[in-house]
């Protein structure tokens, strides 16, 4: 849909003014690192869809590895996202907290809703495109096919509220993207090398990918595998 396409694309070049000219200026906050992780870790209830669970998904990481062999070259003192953590976030469920420990009804009560709202959804399709940054963070630029990510973001959203849960709502429930790195090194020389490389992959292809297999975690930020809880695995239909 060319209407989507426009929208997003606005939006990623309002985005790279802005956030890019922060990392010209070298004006980064960077995440901290503790123990090989990003810190502090906290967690929510959440569904994600990582790319090596969906059709084609490890090809697609796989392309996308070579395709920015020289991102992840210059970044080689930044946090790398590993291939099992890449992912496309759905919907946080709860609010973030300092522990992974939710009420066992509570997670029943998410789940249940989860699943009679994903599985009656057809799959998202989403254009990998572009390298943008927002913060500290690097990601890949997304572009919707379709609506659906859209209106399943919006209908989970109301149907956790109306049963009292208070999941992680934006106004637009549009934009898609996917983090592939975090900033832990803010040297200056770091930034402006990383300024350069994003630079020359504004408009990189990257594939196109469904979002079809739908994850239900209990999970950090950065969706770190020692840190995620599996819970169960749902299909858009």
């Amino acid at each position: 849909m060319e209407e989507l396409r426009q929208q997003a694309l606005k939006r990623f070049e309002r985005l790279w003014e802005i956030e890019g000219s922060k990392l010209l200026r070298a004006d980064i906050t960077p995440s901290s690192m503790k123990e090989g992780e990003i810190y502090p870790v906290d967690y929510c209830i959440s569904t994600i869809a990582r790319l090596i669970q969906q059709p084609r998904g490890a090809e697609i990481v796989c392309g996308i590895r070579n395709a920015l062999s020289n991102l992840f070259d210059t970044a080689d003192t930044q946090f790398i996202y590993p291939d099992e953590s890449l992912h496309v976030s759905l919907l946080g469920c709860t609010q973030r907290e300092n522990t992974n420990v939710f009420e066992r009804d509570q997670i029943h009560r998410i789940k249940h809703i989860c699943i009679q709202e994903i599985e009656k959804k057809e799959p998202a399709e989403i254009s990998l495109k572009g390298i943008g940054i927002v913060g500290n963070q690097i990601f890949i630029q997304g572009f919707p096919q379709n609506r659906n990510w859209e209106e399943l973001r919006a209908s989970l959203g109301e149907r956790l509220v109306n049963a009292g849960e208070s999941p992680i709502l934006y106004a637009d429930k549009s934009p898609v993207h996917m983090n592939i790195i975090r900033i832990v090194d803010a040297a200056s020389n770091r930034l402006s090398s990383l300024y350069k490389v994003i630079s020359q992959l504004r408009d990189v292809e990257l594939g196109t990918i469904k979002l079809q297999t739908v994850e239900f975690v209990i999970t950090d930020f950065c969706v770190t595998k020692k840190n995620v809880v599996w819970i169960d695995k749902m299909e858009c239909r």
